[in-house]
């Protein structure tokens, strides 16, 4: 894998948190950073036809200007930051593009802000677009927080991608406390009350889920080296996923939410993408979506 990483910016001071973090992930690293900014000239195209550029006052083409801010961020990155930036700039549409550029680079990450040019959502549909087209881990920023995150919350479902999210938060980050988090549930439960089961009968099928998900849990603890699990605690929360992941985020005032992307069944993706949407758009700091 190339040691680069990669942040995504459209110039605005929102996505200015997602540079700086990988500014400083790229230091800690050892590794290079490249920025990429993707003018959508469709989009400029479309503004130019609704408003009239030139009363703006603009003294050159929106391109050069473009241009010459994302030079001037990577010049000021390498003065604070003692480290190799290279800017890039393309054409198109951003999702397709960012993709595009990560695969090129194969790059170790893949960073995007959480909110874009006037606080508009960037997140949302183009970083799940961007994820779905790359093989890179994508961390999406909301807060500045320091580049040695302290206290991370790994979202696990037991998958091969679950054990990947796992390992690899625990070799970026060997500071942070580690919490594994698995949300379990009582399939059909819904579907089983119509026949009136008794509350008995309702909480011996929920013990028998958790008993499952904790002997589960164990196996992945000794799947691991004993330095991660010595600063590694493990939750069982019965629930549906994405409220169990945001919550306990917000009571252990998390710094980073790992997640694993799901790979299987089509059900299976469209489930876990609904999840994975739901923490992205509304988790209240940063997000890591690991392939």
């Amino acid at each position: 894998m190339n040691e680069t990483v990669l942040a995504a910016t459209d110039l605005s001071q929102a996505s200015d948190l997602a540079v700086s973090q990988a500014a400083a992930l790229a230091k800690q690293w050892g590794c290079g950073l490249r920025l990429l900014h993707v003018l959508d000239d469709s989009a400029w195209t479309a503004a130019r036809n609704v408003f009239t550029p030139a009363a703006w006052g603009a003294a050159e083409p929106v391109i050069v200007a473009a241009r010459r801010r994302l030079s001037e961020l990577a010049e000021d990155i390498e003065r604070r930051q003692g480290i190799a930036v290279q800017p890039e700039m393309r054409l198109g549409k951003p999702a397709e593009q960012i993709a595009a550029f990560t695969r090129e680079l194969d790059a170790r990450l893949l960073a995007l802000g959480r909110h874009g040019e006037n606080a508009a959502p960037f997140l949302g549909s183009t970083a799940l677009r961007v994820a779905q087209g790359v093989n890179a881990p994508l961390l999406t920023v909301c807060d500045p927080v320091p580049a040695d995150y302290s206290s991370i919350l790994v979202a696990v479902d037991f998958s091969d991608n679950a054990h990947r999210a796992t390992s690899l938060a625990a070799a970026w980050f060997p500071d942070a406390a580690l919490v594994l988090l698995h949300a379990y549930s009582l399939p059909l439960e819904s579907r089983m009350r119509l026949a009136e089961p008794s509350v008995d009968t309702i909480d011996r099928y929920r013990e028998q889920e958790r008993e499952a998900a904790e002997r589960r849990m164990d196996e992945l603890r000794a799947g691991l080296p004993s330095p991660v699990t010595a600063r590694m605690r493990t939750l069982l929360r019965y629930g549906h996923p994405d409220v169990a992941i945001l919550d306990e985020a917000r009571q252990m005032k998390a710094d980073l939410i790992v997640v694993g992307r799901h790979s299987g069944s089509a059900l299976g993706e469209r489930l876990l993408g609904s999840v994975t949407r739901n923490v992205l758009d509304h988790a209240s700091t940063s997000v890591l979506l690991v392939p």
